[in-house]
């Protein structure tokens, strides 16, 4: 169980709960003064999304602008205390790390992927020429990096 905050000086966005299981294949290899593990995770992630996955593109003809192009980030789940319905996504997540024990330093190096809903909306000559939702795989990554007490 955890929890994660993106762009921390805007508290309405972007705020993040994980729940999930894990599995740790125990010193995969050694080193001189550490060893590493494999972890192999499962998680639940839900949340306000930020803005960062919508998109929108302008689509000029000689100069004119005739259309746009839309990528967005479907919403599926109420969140509490909030005023639109469905302002919250819940998707899977699955993780692969190496976690690295240097006596007091821990490193985890994470890869993952996110099984994602998301909206495309094209519109040509103000006619909406494509509508549709779909579910892509997205990749993830990140370090954590942790000091024993």
């Amino acid at each position: 169980m955890g929890a994660r905050k993106h762009n921390l000086h805007r508290w309405e966005r972007e705020a993040y709960i994980h729940a999930g299981l894990f599995r740790d294949v125990e010193d995969l290899f050694t080193t001189g003064n550490g060893s590493w593990d494999l972890r192999l995770g499962a998680q639940a992630v839900y949340g306000i999304p930020g803005f960062g996955f919508n998109r929108t593109t302008e689509v000029h003809e000689d100069g004119e602008l005739v259309g746009y192009h839309r990528t967005y980030l479907v919403t599926n789940v109420d969140i509490p205390a909030q005023r639109i319905d469905e302002a919250g996504v819940l998707y899977p997540m699955v993780t692969f790390s190496l976690v690295g024990n240097f006596k007091r330093l821990n490193v985890e190096p994470i890869v993952g992927l996110r099984g994602m809903r998301f909206g495309i909306e094209k519109a040509i000559n103000h006619e909406l020429v494509e509508l549709k939702e779909d579910i892509y795989v997205v990749p993830t990554y990140g370090l954590r990096v942790g000091w024993k007490f």
